[in-house]
């Protein structure tokens, strides 16, 4: 594949994460919980395309997993159930999982530094985040009560997807307003995890894209 279309591949991806993390907020009063979907939908295949573009992931085993993830999260839309929310989130936190290391094995390799790594880079952060949103997620449905949010006030249990993606971006960098509050050993965990991936990541990003960088032949 030539490096035109590999940044192309590579802004759509980020474009995707974009119009996902505002989507809940932006379009909260009108068919929030369907744009959100739509959203998440879009971002699935736009990481699909980017993971078995580059080498990530084969297309046998991400395009069945991507189709049935999307056709869970149209059904659970419609017909909202526990068994289909399980499911859900932990599709989708594996395929994301997959598309991490598939994206950061990408970073790593030799060549030089694109504009498509740069923006491969950015968008494995925030896929990073929205991985951790999932896990967070599927803890809360299988275990339901393991985060708190005071955000409006009288702190309640029922948390809405968006409200986790919010709570994921802020422990990823570390910010951590503390109004959404793990509570349980697991969930706990999850968010000191998340956190020491944020730290992390660019440090050992920035390493990979120069050593990549260096053994680039002259």
């Amino acid at each position: 594949m030539n490096t035109v279309t590999e940044n192309r591949h590579s802004l759509f991806l980020l474009i995707s994460l974009m119009f996902f993390f505002v989507s809940g907020p932006l379009f909260q009063l009108y068919g929030r919980e369907l744009i959100f979907d739509f959203a998440f939908s879009a971002l699935l295949i736009a990481a699909l395309m980017e993971v078995t573009n580059k080498g990530g992931l084969t297309r046998f085993f991400s395009v069945p997993l991507v189709a049935v993830t999307i056709a869970i999260v149209l059904i659970s839309h419609f017909h909202p159930s526990h068994v289909l929310g399980i499911f859900y989130h932990t599709l989708a936190s594996v395929f994301l999982g997959f598309v991490s290391v598939g994206l950061f094995r990408y970073l790593g390799k030799t060549g030089p530094i694109t504009s498509g790594r740069l923006y491969a880079s950015v968008s494995l952060y925030f896929i990073l985040s929205v991985f951790w949103a999932n896990l967070y997620n599927l803890v809360n449905t299988v275990f339901p009560g393991s985060f708190l949010d005071t955000s409006l006030g009288a702190a309640h249990i029922d948390i809405h997807r968006e409200t986790f993606l919010y709570f994921s971006i802020v422990t990823l960098t570390t910010l951590g307003y503390g109004d959404v509050v793990p509570l349980t050993p697991l969930a706990r965990m999850l968010a000191a995890l998340e956190s020491a991936t944020g730290v992390l990541y660019i440090a050992i990003t920035v390493a990979r894209l120069v050593a990549a960088y260096q053994k680039t032949p002259p």
